[in-house]
């Protein structure tokens, strides 16, 4: 038992070591970090090493933004703005936000090298929806970062001998699955990529022919193929150690998904903008430690932008190394709250924040003035342990509004929907919601097995339909 103990710990600290030694690497080989106040060699850094090498790494982006990004450029100049003006990290309120209308505006604005040194491009909308297109570009220097944390943060809930199975999307060269294959084997594991077109057994298959023992996903297909494979194998016996997930997972998904496959779930918080891999749950399940040694991270009031010293706001990051594409006081829409206490793993010198619930644009605000988003119903469906995907609409006129709810299953449970309708008007955070006198009567639509899909969506929306 000791030795299994001590095999947790060090999984529980390898993020911290591993910012810990990048600290370490600069002072080795930044003269201009060895000169900076503070920026010597810790032996063993502090919290105030890290925000000592984050204000080190800021004063530099400033500059480099400044001298390359007409965006920033004009923004500084608009605001008077000057990088030498900056001298603590509470100085970085003094600069505006840069928002995603800014990214989509013009994203050639905030390239900061020439096309011939860009590597990788990505160019998409946000959550699936059909706004403005963002690009970002990425040099060779940059992906490598995003490899070094893919790994780390691999290494955080896994060990060198795992074989993981990847199931994302694949695609364009250097895409999510080939960047994170690539951080896999840079910490000695095995990958495989499966990607999403493969069927729930084909899944199956590769994981018993390469024994996988981490499995690696969006959430809502490993969901569903989890749904589709219990019934017929026992895949608690399959020597799975951990399922990881990019996306938001209820509390009830995670039990349901962890006594299935007798194994840990931990899920993942990723955002294209910083490099599609920013935060990671370790093995405390206490929030995310996220990639302190090329983010910034600050939590403000969505509402008056003040920074937040603890609590619940929305997630705003700095890229404080990026080449091609740098993004100063970036907001996100996510809402979390920052966990001021030390992390129960033990890494005391790292920030976590808690999971990310509620997505500004993917709010939607009800005639009655109440708020609905997609986690406020995950947490009271998911509870009906046969329940594979359920997409969510809402329409109305003149003032009066109809949730419809689409709900597919593993059966033909004839009372299925009558149980959902139960969940709805009795669970006390969703019983308000149909007190009002402008709510009529949700309307509930039972699908059979396969009756929606949405293998690729990472983020479930509420589709509105209202005519205003």
């Amino acid at each position: 038992m000791a030795e299994g103990k001590n095999r947790e710990d060090l999984k529980r600290v390898y993020l911290e070591e591993w910012l810990h030694n990048k600290i370490r690497d600069e002072a080795l080989t930044d003269p201009d970090f060895r000169g900076f106040p503070g920026g010597g060699i810790p032996e063993r850094p502090t919290r105030a090493d890290v925000d000592n090498y984050h204000l080190f790494r800021l004063r530099k982006l400033l500059s480099y933004a400044s001298e390359n990004s007409s965006f920033y450029r004009d923004l500084f100049d608009k605001n008077h703005i000057r990088p030498s003006d900056i001298v603590s990290l509470a100085d970085l309120a003094k600069i505006p936000f840069t928002d995603q209308a800014d990214l989509a505006r013009n994203p050639n604005r905030f390239l900061c090298v020439s096309h011939g040194d860009i590597a990788r491009v990505t160019t998409f909308t946000t959550s699936g929806t059909t706004g403005p297109e963002k690009r970002i570009y990425c040099t060779d220097g940059d992906i490598g970062r995003i490899v070094e944390f893919m790994g780390a943060g691999m290494r955080t809930v896994t060990e060198k001998e795992d074989v993981v199975q990847i199931m994302l999307p694949s695609g364009s060269t250097s895409n999510q699955a080939d960047l994170l294959e690539q951080g896999v084997l840079k910490i000695g594991a095995k990958a495989i990529k499966a990607g999403l077109n493969l069927s729930s057994e084909e899944q199956l298959d590769l994981i018993k022919k390469h024994g996988a023992t981490v499995i690696f996903g969006v959430a809502s297909p490993v969901y569903r193929m989890t749904q589709e494979l219990k019934g017929l194998h026992a895949l608690d016996g399959l020597g799975v150690k951990t399922i990881f997930l990019t996306s938001f997972l209820a509390d009830t998904q995670r039990e349901y998904l962890r006594r299935v496959w007798n194994c840990d779930v931990h899920s993942h918080y990723g955002l294209t903008e910083m490099g599609l891999a920013v935060a990671v749950e370790c093995h405390a399940h206490d929030g995310y430690h996220f990639n302190e040694a090329d983010l910034l991270l600050e939590i403000i009031d969505p509402e008056t932008g003040r920074v937040l010293g603890e609590g619940e706001g929305e997630l705003v990051f700095t890229t404080l190394t990026r080449q091609g594409t740098p993004l100063i006081r970036y907001r996100t829409n996510d809402i979390a709250r920052l966990i001021p206490e030390p992390c129960p793993c033990g890494a005391a010198t790292l920030r976590r924040f808690g999971p990310v619930k509620r997505r500004l644009e993917l709010i939607v605000r009800l005639s009655n003035g109440r708020l609905v988003y997609p986690s406020l119903f995950d947490e009271v469906l998911y509870t009906l342990t046969e329940l594979v995907d359920y997409d969510l609409r809402v329409t109305g006129t003149g003032g009066r509004e109809r949730l419809h709810f689409t709900v597919e299953t593993t059966g033909q449970d004839p009372d299925i929907r009558d149980r959902v309708r139960q969940l709805l008007f009795h669970e006390p955070a969703l019983r308000p919601l149909f007190a009002e006198n402008t709510m009529d009567e949700p309307e509930i639509t039972v699908v059979p097995p396969g009756g929606i899909l949405q293998m690729g969506r990472a983020k479930k929306k509420i589709i509105d339909e209202r005519v205003m």
